[in-house]
Order: structure tokens, then C-alpha cells, then sequence
């Protein structure tokens, strides 16, 4: 059952892409464009705006960038995920998460192509991560649950109340800022900086900077905290979404 999951997930990620791929000239080369260019314009910006000095700034930001792009992504495209599907849900007995599930698996798969350039970069200036790389593994994996759960909430959400996609898009420019994206925590005031702390994509973000740029642990505490937002927001989905399940096919 599971393979026949896998293989549901890998055909709806193929047409998906091909269809993306018929609308832009780029195609999926925009998975490595897009992040070089706002690696290029917050590494040009960063030099006026900011005083506090930061070694291998470009890398600094490309961290942060492509797990932010993954987290937009994948809740942002799972708003549409039942709507857009609609002949399937009517006409498939797949669980209908499915779609929720390809919209995360497909925004996971962009952010692993994204990292061929990161290693690429990662050579330019002469970073050699070490062992603790490794623990970027555990810290995506609560990374898919949150976005999944959230999915889950924002695909519901959209059946009955379309202009939720509006609002989350300006939330996400929003949280672009909130998040330490192009920016070290040490320039925010004492009083400003717990919006980091509590903030589980800046969490995702400290933790991937420490393992693979810096090769450090992170406190256990930034674990803590983004593992009870994954728990938290992957279990409140998962209420909802099923919750929901009659009313939505009932809506479509």
C-alpha cells in the first residue's frame, strides 16, 4: 500500500511539473534561480543596512533562503491541493491527505535539488562541514511535519473560506522578515528578539546554520521548541483535516 502511495505521490509531483515547466521558459531551473538572486540582492542590501560584520554572509543567507522557500512552498501550495483536485477526490478512494502530501512532497524535492548549488557554494568558500551536519536530517523531518500539518489546516480552510490564500501570502512576506532570513539575531534588541525564539522557521533556520555552516550544536531548548510546534501543528491538522473530511466533499 505504501509503495502504491509513493507511486500516486510521484505521478501527481510529475504532472504538476510538467505543468509548471509549459507556463515559464525556466521551468525548474527557477529552483536554483530564484534563490541566487535573493542570495545577490540581501548580500548588496546587507552592506548598508547592516553593521554587524558576518562571515560568509551569501551562505548565510542561502541557509536560511531555501528552508524558507521549502516551509512557502509547501503551505502555500497545499492551499489549493483539495480544490484543484477536485475530479480526483470525487472519483478516487485514495485518502484524500494525498494531495496535501504531494504538495509537501513536492516542495521537499525542490528544496533537495536546491542543495546542489549549496554544496557548490559551500566549496567556493572553502566551508567543510563536519559530522554535525548530519543533524539537519532530524531537523527537516520536524520541518515536513509542521508544513504538513499546516497544509493540512490551509487546504481545509481554502474549501470554505477562499480569501484565506490572500492572507497567507502577505503572511508569508510578513514572516520573510520575522524569520532571520537575511539577518544575524545579534541586530535585533533584547525586548524584539523572542519573536525569533518562538518562531519555528527561525528555529528550523538556527538549527541548519549551526549543524552545517558552523558545525555546532544547538541548545536543546530550540529543539524543544520546534519539535512541540511540529507535534503541536501536525496533530491539529491531522484533527481538523479529518474532522473536515465529510464537510469538504459535501462543499466540492
Amino acid at each position: 500500500m505504501q509503495n502504491r502511495e509513493f507511486f500516486v505521490l510521484r505521478e501527481l509531483t510529475k504532472r504538476e511539473k510538467k505543468h509548471m515547466r509549459s507556463e515559464t521558459r525556466l521551468g525548474q531551473l527557477w529552483v536554483f534561480v530564484d534563490p541566487l538572486l535573493h542570495m545577490a540582492i540581501f548580500s548588496f542590501l546587507a552592506v548598508n543596512w547592516f553593521t554587524h560584520e558576518l562571515e560568509n554572509f551569501p551562505m548565510f543567507v542561502l541557509s536560511g533562503y531555501y528552508i524558507y522557500c521549502f516551509f512557502r512552498h509547501g503551505t502555500t501550495d497545499s492551499i489549493t491541493a483539495l480544490v484543484s483536485n477536485k475530479n480526483f477526490l470525487i472519483q478516487t478512494r485514495w485518502k484524500k491527505n494525498i494531495f496535501v502530501k504531494q504538495r509537501v512532497y513536492s516542495a521537499f524535492q525542490d528544496f533537495i535539488y536546491s542543495c546542489v548549488p549549496y554544496v557548490g557554494f559551500m566549496v567556493l568558500f572553502h566551508m567543510k562541514p563536519g559530522w554535525k551536519c548530519f543533524f539537519l536530517i532530524p531537523d527537516m523531518m520536524l520541518m515536513i511535519l509542521l508544513v504538513y500539518g499546516i497544509g493540512k489546516i490551509l487546504a481545509v480552510t481554502y474549501v470554505f473560506f477562499a480569501d484565506i490564500r490572500y492572507f497567507y501570502e502577505n503572511f508569508m512576506i510578513l514572516l520573510l522578515f520575522a524569520s532571520g532570513v537575511f539577518y544575524p539575531p545579534e541586530i535585533l534588541p533584547d525586548s524584539a528578539k523572542f519573536i525569533l525564539e518562538w518562531n519555528p522557521l527561525y528555529l528550523c533556520i538556527e538549527i541548519a546554520r549551526n549543524s552545517v555552516m558552523y558545525d555546532q550544536y544547538t541548545e536543546i531548548w530550540s529543539w524543544l521548541r520546534l519539535g512541540v510546534w511540529a507535534a503541536v501543528m501536525y496533530l491539529a491538522g491531522s484533527y481538523i483535516f479529518n474532522k473536515k473530511e465529510n464537510a469538504v466533499m459535501q462543499k466540492l
